[in-house]
């Protein structure tokens, strides 16, 4: 019975090895046969349709969505979730690394719209002229834990104060005001909502069209950032190798998602007008994709198989392209710390937040907390003293006279009436006191 039951074994291995070894010569036709039957499906896709976020979304407390209203001229559309950003560390890392983030920050607790806490989410929509990346109309909702017509009369009340160098205008709901070429319409639609238009924005409603919809119907609105291109713009001046696949785009669609415990994933998908743009764009990508891993590092790198061969992350089916990966929270966080170093070392080139102030016309307030000179400060020499009959102010400093050719640019046949050097108080420090106006 025994050597019966290991015959029949050996049989049954032998029928298998041999089922075994069809299926493998034949792998490549079965293959073919697959990516054939996904092609002519992925061909009666509409749209560019990302799968639906793995990971969990942060949730803000207001959640006004109905009240959001894309017009059916919208190019673009998006949404970015701010207490997510700020569940991520974000905003600490930008404090940190640029030099007078403060001021932002400051700015925007005076209008009561803390980012993250009060400010919980942004959505948006834009159209662009023909043939240019020229913005022909956009719309912004900020939508937070805040009360739309208490914004509005702070904004005023900074306005009187000449704290912000705009001319603020009331319109029924809202406030106008303009910026170099720009005009901006601000409105509240509800307690907890403000709208912001600038340009002709479309009177229909993106809620009516299939293709949008199909493509928003997995994404939710709490995702970190999301966004929906129905139309390319057109991008001027790309290398041509770019620009013939950049033509050839129809749909594009996409997010980053960033759950609770910092761990992120981003998907986005392009729809092309043909399957052989689709393949040729997925082998540029994986290309670029490669190089800027090598750059980042193993850290970042093990997460990630482009091989041509084994390749996950790019895949290419019919006209489809899809980008898709993870990090973990150990990733994330690392960078951040290299977004925190680039910050830190092209601070100077962001205006007003991490560059220099515009220098004022109009003195700086009286105080010595703010105006006393630090160690590293350079010393400023005071103005030469023409007059000696001139009452001097206490703490001023005295200068060695000047010669005659070079005073004010008088004559040298004008006789100096300053006082001799030998009956001036000699000046024994190198350090210029900084004179403090009350």
């Amino acid at each position: 019975m025994k050597s019966r039951s290991i015959f029949y074994l050996i049989i049954a291995l032998v029928l298998f090895s041999c089922g075994r070894k069809e299926s493998f010569e034949n792998s490549d036709e079965e293959k073919k046969k697959v990516c054939d039957g996904i092609g002519r499906k992925a061909l009666l896709e509409k749209g560019a349709v990302v799968q639906r976020p793995a990971l969990a979304t942060v949730e803000p407390r207001i959640k006004e969505y109905d009240k959001l209203r894309f017009s059916s001229d919208a190019q673009v559309v998006g949404g970015l979730n701010i207490t997510s950003l700020q569940r991520l560390g974000l905003f600490r890392t930008a404090k940190e690394n640029l030099a007078n983030w403060n001021m932002l920050s400051l700015g925007m607790a005076l209008l009561g719209l803390t980012p993250g806490q009060v400010v919980e989410t942004l959505f948006f929509q834009a159209s662009f002229k023909p043939k240019s990346l020229d913005v022909s109309g956009a719309k912004a909702y900020i939508m937070g834990n805040f009360k739309a017509a208490d914004i509005f009369e702070k904004l005023k009340t900074l306005a009187r104060s000449g704290r912000i160098p705009l001319t603020l205008k009331p319109t029924p709901g809202g406030l106008f005001t303009a910026y170099d070429k720009y005009r901006f319409n601000a409105q509240s639609d509800g307690d907890h909502i403000i709208s912001v238009t600038s340009g002709q924005i479309g009177k229909g409603d993106l809620k009516n069209d299939a293709i949008y919809q199909l493509m928003k119907k997995n994404i939710p609105n709490e995702t970190t950032l999301w966004f929906i291109i129905l139309r390319p713009p057109t991008i001027p001046n790309l290398p041509k190798v770019i620009e013939n696949r950049a033509a050839g785009i129809q749909y594009i669609s996409g997010y980053i998602n960033i759950d609770p415990n910092r761990a992120l994933e981003c998907q986005i998908r392009i729809r092309f007008k043909t399957n052989d743009m689709a393949l040729s764009t997925k082998e540029l990508v994986r290309l670029g994709f490669s190089r800027a891993l090598n750059r980042l590092g193993p850290i970042i790198t093990k997460s990630f198989n482009v091989d041509d061969s084994q390749n996950r992350n790019i895949v290419s089916r019919g006209p489809l392209v899809r980008l898709l990966f993870t990090l973990d929270r150990f990733q994330t966080g690392y960078l951040l710390r290299l977004l925190g170093r680039y910050l830190r070392s092209y601070s100077s080139s962001i205006p007003y937040i991490g560059g220099e102030l515009p220098e004022a016309d109009e003195p700086a307030p009286a105080n010595p907390k703010v105006l006393r000179p630090t160690k590293d400060a350079t010393p400023v020499a005071p103005p030469a003293a023409t007059d000696p009959s001139t009452p001097k102010s206490p703490g001023a400093v005295v200068t060695p006279p000047v010669k005659p050719a070079t005073l004010n640019g008088t004559s040298p046949a004008v006789k100096s009436t300053a006082k001799p050097a030998e009956t001036m108080k000699p000046v024994t420090s190198t350090t210029v006191p900084m004179a403090l106006s009350n």
